[in-house]
């Protein structure tokens, strides 16, 4: 009887030793997978991996993991982003459907891919996109009686500008004094100071200036150029100016 009782005791205690190794075989499993302690899983921030940890705490952008209340081994994911307002390259009638800015100014921003910086992306000014450039030519000899305001520029594009620079150039150098050139808005001088305006020195044939005293070219407005001063001896001749304003 005693016997019988010890070897039902023995064959017990086995089946309980194999049951334990069971469970130890399948822990160890979990523990090679990954599973189990908040182990084997890689979180990203934006496509860059974040170091391992027990006690996961990560807030990102539009995502939230944290351990959960279950304990350790759980976790609450959180995503309360998404791209509904990014643009895709394979996705049609995105930008058409952004509001539109009637009247854009040159303080407003654009967003660009720099081509010289292996297309990162960039902002740019509109300003700095912009540009008209005002051509005024005058053919033959130069002189100053018959060339005061006689051509005219008006600003048509229903947008503010403003004169950066005035280049003037020659096909024929001046002898003797400079070819001076003055540019007027509505009959008036920007070039209040007087120093300032362009100016080709003898024996040359171009001459630039960025210093204007009134740059404000507004809707309208008209620019037109006078030659105010040629070479004494040769006067110059075929005379291109050229003015270029930005969107302001």
């Amino acid at each position: 009887m005693v016997d019988h009782d010890i070897d039902d005791l023995v064959e017990e205690l086995i089946e309980k030793i194999k049951d334990l190794n069971s469970r130890v075989g399948e822990l160890e499993k979990m523990e090679q997978s990954g599973g189990g302690g908040g182990g084997g899983h890689t979180i990203e921030d934006e496509g860059v991996p974040l170091p391992a940890r027990t006690n996961l705490d990560f807030q990102g952008a539009g995502v939230q993991a944290l351990d959960g209340g279950a304990g350790p081994d759980s976790t609450i994911v959180t995503i309360t982003g998404n791209d509904q307002y990014a643009i895709h390259d394979n996705v049609a009638a995105e930008i058409s459907a952004i509001a539109n800015k009637a009247t854009p100014v040159g303080a407003d921003m654009a967003v660009i891919e720099d081509s010289a910086a292996a297309n990162i992306k960039k902002m740019i000014y509109l300003q700095k996109m912009f540009v008209k450039m005002v051509h005024f030519q005058v053919t033959g000899q130069l002189g100053v009686v018959d060339q005061i305001g006689v051509l005219r520029c008006y600003n048509t594009l229903g947008r503010n500008m403003t004169i950066e620079e005035v280049e003037i150039s020659v096909g024929t150098a001046p002898t003797g004094q400079a070819i001076v050139v003055d540019i007027n808005k509505n009959g008036v001088t920007i070039f209040t100071n007087q120093a300032h305006r362009p100016q080709i020195a003898a024996g040359a044939n171009v001459g630039t200036t960025t210093d204007i005293d009134v740059p404000a070219w507004n809707d309208g407005d008209y620019l037109t150029m006078d030659v105010d001063q040629t070479g004494s001896i040769v006067p110059g001749s075929y005379l291109t100016c050229m003015i270029r304003a930005r969107l302001t």
